[in-house]
């Protein structure tokens, strides 16, 4: 299975209590030394409620900045797994190593 990162390249504020993250989705492409590389459609914005991030700030539990900046990495985390850019991307590395394009469906034989 690949392995998959969210690279947030700015983050902004927002309408209606939102924060942007301007984002990249990218898989690993190598291991030594470890590479990058940016998927198919994965620009994308992640969109963050700035109350959940003032909850986390604000949380006494979340006394170190380190504990605040795992707080929100876990939050960015589940929003970029929502867009399942991931997934998708696996299923197409799947179609193409199984089809040549284009190819034809039969969708009705009378």
């Amino acid at each position: 299975m690949a392995v998959y990162k969210v690279s947030i390249v700015k983050v902004e504020p927002a309408a209606g209590g939102m924060v942007y993250a301007d984002t990249f989705i990218q898989i690993r492409t190598s291991t030594n030394p470890i590479t990058w590389g940016d998927i198919t459609n994965g620009h994308r914005t992640i969109v963050l409620e700035a109350s959940d991030i003032m909850a986390i700030v604000n949380n006494p539990l979340n006394n170190t900045a380190a504990k605040k900046r795992a707080a929100i990495n876990d939050k960015i985390k589940a929003k970029a797994l929502e867009l399942g850019i991931d997934t998708a991307d696996e299923a197409y590395g799947a179609l193409l190593s199984l089809y040549t394009f284009p190819f034809d469906v039969t969708i009705r034989d009378v």
